[in-house]
């Protein structure tokens, strides 16, 4: 098999870290995580003193060896360190990062696949909600997201998290079929396999640990509380296994009607994703204009993305150091 890398993108809660690691889960793949915090680190989590890598191993020097190789250079480190594999995944939410490595790993002959994970927005409503985060500001970031991801895009394919979680093994044997990557039965009990993945969700974590481990006590003691506290408990209840959460139709419906009259492409949007979905590839010529932002607004939305985040990288370095 030729070298690739594939890239899992979605909103904050999309399930992007926990599906990432079942379509790594082959002797051949490599989960990365969330890497990009590797080389534009902006919480404290990210210091180099507090990293660790999720294999377990304190003597692991993986990341270290990587990040000495700089950036452009990270895919091609992680071939050249573990030379069996064939696959790397990377489950970073960045659609600009995401854009540079996919068009300079192409230059370098390396395949490149990526894969939008979705939830519809009453879905990404409800996870908000139960987080306690404000619907009122969170909520059109949802649509700023999607047409971004569209705009900067025009090659990938789209899962729906919920369509995952009831039927995994028909929804997961299209996903390696699209990505070229071996299917076999169990993949999606991606705790099997050890991961040296970076940061990701705290409750797609758990599951790699057995209750009585100290690797899942340590889990639930770093994400006991806040946002991370009711994604543990959740993921305590349902510790390996594969679910959904309904969301409450009732207490979300007003927020939704709110966003759909100030974005009315909203819909548009979801039916978009649908077009796209990754085991009905027939259907992907189907342009949406509407939801493709010009060229002036792709210039725009770099140029603040490289201030905001350098302007965060600095503020992590006056803070901390390591």
């Amino acid at each position: 098999m030729a070298k690739k890398v594939i890239f899992v993108i979605g909103t904050r809660f999309s399930g992007s870290t926990f599906f990432h690691l079942t379509l790594a889960n082959d002797p051949k793949g490599f989960a990365v995580g969330e890497v990009k915090s590797l080389f534009r680190p902006t919480r404290a989590h990210h210091r180099r003193s507090v990293r660790s890598c999720q294999c377990g191993d304190p003597s692991c020097d993986l990341w270290d060896r990587a990040e000495k190789n700089g950036m452009d250079r990270l895919y091609e480190s992680i071939f050249d360190i573990h030379p069996e594999v064939d696959f790397i995944v990377d489950s970073n939410k960045d659609i600009l990062w995401t854009q540079h490595h996919a068009s300079r790993l192409a230059k370098q002959g390396i395949e490149v696949k990526i894969i939008l994970i979705w939830k519809t927005l009453i879905e990404y409503a409800h996870s908000l909600q139960k987080r306690s985060y404000p619907l009122e500001n969170d909520l059109p970031l949802w649509i700023r997201f999607h047409r971004n991801f569209y705009s900067f895009f025009n090659h990938f394919g789209a899962l729906k998290y919920k369509n995952y979680t009831e039927n995994h093994k028909t929804t997961l044997q299209e996903t390696c079929n699209y990505l070229g990557i071996p299917y076999f039965e169990g993949k999606e009990q991606y705790w099997e396999k050890k991961h040296h993945s970076l940061w990701g969700n705290s409750s797609a974590k758990l599951h790699q640990y057995s209750k009585d481990s100290p690797g899942y006590q340590k889990v639930v003691q770093r994400s006991s509380g806040g946002v991370h506290g009711t994604d543990i408990s959740v993921s305590e209840e349902h510790h390996r296994t594969i679910f959904y959460d309904n969301p409450n139709e009732k207490l979300l419906n007003h927020y939704i009607d709110e966003v759909r009259k100030k974005y009315p492409n909203s819909d548009q949007i979801e039916e978009m994703l649908i077009s796209r979905d990754i085991g009905n590839p027939g259907n992907w010529n189907k342009p949406w204009p509407d939801l493709q932002r010009s060229e002036l607004e792709m210039q725009v939305i770099r140029a603040y993305k490289t201030i905001r985040e350098y302007s965060q990288y600095l503020h992590f370095k006056m803070r901390y150091a390591d």
